[in-house]
């Protein structure tokens, strides 16, 4: 893969827009990323790393959901980010369970979008080379029966 550069992760870029008070439908998401973008009919190479990075808003509609198919997601080879923004914390327990485990090292939680580009350095970090610091809030989660 080729290494990813901070200016991909440019989040005051005027393309990329970001919409409030809507609904998050992660699992569709992840989905589509599993069978369209990242699998062999999308163009995806054997052997090749594949990473996603999901940048969410609080949770999404059914976080079941999400975290199946995250699970095939992982089980299809693909390595799952997650970028959260959340004043409350309170999805951290979905964002926990989509990303790849270890989870507290691929999961970035932010309070607030202008606090994303505190993360693009780690963020960049995390993808090009599959390792990163957790930040100290964030808990360790239980071991995971699965991928």
């Amino acid at each position: 893969m080729n290494d990813i550069d901070k200016d991909m992760f440019n989040f005051s870029d005027k393309r990329v827009t970001f919409c409030s008070g809507g609904s998050t439908d992660l699992a569709a998401a992840i989905r589509v990323v599993r069978t369209q973008l990242l699998s062999a009919a999308g163009g995806a190479r054997a052997g090749s790393q594949k990473v996603a990075v999901f940048m969410v808003e609080g949770r999404s509609l059914n976080d079941t959901a999400a975290v199946t198919e995250a699970i095939l997601a992982r089980r299809a080879g693909i390595h799952l980010l997650v970028v959260g923004v959340s004043e409350s914390g309170t999805a951290l327990s979905e964002w926990l369970g989509v990303a790849s485990y270890p989870s507290n090292i691929n999961v970035f939680a932010v309070p607030a979008y202008d606090q994303l580009p505190a993360i693009v350095n780690r963020l960049v970090t995390s993808v090009n080379n599959g390792t990163q610091v957790p930040l100290p809030h964030q808990p360790h989660p239980p071991p995971r029966a699965c991928c």
